[in-house]
């Protein structure tokens, strides 16, 4: 395991196990009420995915010193992605390539929904010089870092309240800052704590607790009938909570992990994999839903078909993102 630093894999393989069940929870839905606990604990815990993905990033990005180059390295690898699976999901899903709705992340028909985040990696890394600046170079690290924490649970509770006062079934408002760019400072400055046992431990209540409180606001409100479209954003305060404690409880048993065995050789292949997963997860998924077999195992336990669905999508690409990485042009990419 030379040079992997193991808990940042297991982040990132949970961080992509939530995406993938975050867009294709709607199996779940269900008139019976364990299943509905079990669907919004489950779609709650999976907001964390995205922020996870950021947190990872700037533990791993911020200290490094790239040249004008790398970094347009950096930006292309996102780019050109963002631009193919784009026209594919615009061919695919609409009559016509509108370049418009292309760029617009809430036109479902032109826009492939879930690569918004790469939206705000190419935002990153342009800002990456200046972001380095400010975290780097700041005299007064340890102030430094409680502003950026303070920074990011204001903006998050911001969004929150008054998305819930106002319960638009649009959010009503973004946050006081781009909650990106807070998150992958934030995840530099956690990647940089030493935390104790009780730190741990605390995190273990705050993520059952962030997970409780959102899951059993959404069932009483479906069983009212009532739009509880205002909790569906990773930047609620409820995400923040269960981002932060997911990221300090993994780093607590894994940053010290040595051991080379089946565990660690699989996390450590997929965590490599994640990015071609990643980006093609929606469409598999979608094929997937397709199939007879996976139609009537839904019919016959949704739980179970939902289970099976995640470990299929994760074993297709995996397979195909390991086949792409061969090629010497897509490998840069992927």
């Amino acid at each position: 395991m030379k040079k992997r630093i193991l808990y940042i894999d297991i982040i990132k393989v949970f961080a992509l196990l939530f995406v993938i069940f975050n867009h294709s929870d709607d199996i779940l839905i269900s008139s019976k009420m364990y299943i509905r606990i079990i669907h919004n604990s489950l779609f709650y815990l999976s907001k964390s995915a995205v922020p996870l993905f950021l947190m990872v990033s700037g533990s791993l990005l911020m200290e490094k010193k790239d040249s004008i180059p790398k970094l347009i390295k950096r930006i292309i690898r996102v780019l050109i992605p963002l631009i193919i699976i784009t026209i594919i999901w615009t061919m695919t899903h609409s009559n016509a390539i509108n370049i418009l709705g292309m760029i617009d992340p809430f036109n479902v028909n032109y826009f492939p929904y879930w690569l918004w985040y790469l939206q705000a990696l190419l935002l990153l890394y342009i800002l990456m010089p200046l972001i380095r600046i400010i975290t780097l170079k700041n005299k007064d690290k340890s102030s430094f870092k409680y502003i950026i924490i303070i920074l990011t649970l204001l903006s998050s509770i911001t969004f929150t309240v008054v998305n819930i006062i106002f319960k638009k079934n649009q959010l009503v408002i973004t946050n006081l800052l781009p909650m990106p760019i807070l998150y992958f400072i934030y995840g530099y400055i956690l990647s940089k704590t030493n935390n104790k046992k009780i730190v741990k431990n605390i995190s273990f209540i705050t993520l059952i607790i962030a997970i409780s409180i959102p899951a059993y606001i959404a069932t009483n409100l479906m069983l009212k009938k009532q739009s509880y479209f205002f909790l569906d954003d990773y930047r609620n305060i409820y995400t923040f909570i269960i981002s932060t404690s997911l990221f300090i409880i993994i780093k607590y048993y894994f940053e010290k992990y040595r051991k080379e065995n089946i565990f660690t050789k699989v996390i450590i292949h997929l965590s490599n994999n994640s990015y071609g997963i990643y980006l093609l997860h929606v469409f598999v998924i979608e094929l997937i839903l397709k199939t007879e077999f996976i139609k009537q195992l839904i019919e016959f336990n949704k739980l179970e078909g939902i289970f099976v669905l995640i470990i299929l999508v994760i074993i297709i690409l995996d397979i195909i993102t390991s086949i792409l990485r061969k090629i010497p042009g897509i490998k840069k990419i992927l």
